[in-house]
């Protein structure tokens, strides 16, 4: 089982999409980002950079409106 602990809570990376969730589903992308920035727009998702939805380190996030 592929794990991560961030911010005290376990993370657990879905084999079918490869983003790491919750138990709750919540996605530890936007958590981080979150937390960070505040409370994503709901018209926004957060994007990976370089393309690696391992690579969850906050330079590495960002938020792009979805019509783009």
């Amino acid at each position: 089982m592929d794990r991560v602990d961030w911010n005290g809570r376990y993370w657990y990376r879905n084999k079918k999409d490869g983003y790491y969730r919750n138990r709750n589903g919540k996605l530890l992308h936007r958590a981080i980002w979150e937390l960070a920035h505040g409370r994503l727009h709901p018209a926004h998702d957060i994007h990976h950079r370089d393309g690696n939805k391992s690579n969850n380190e906050l330079d590495n996030l960002e938020s792009l409106c979805r019509a783009d």
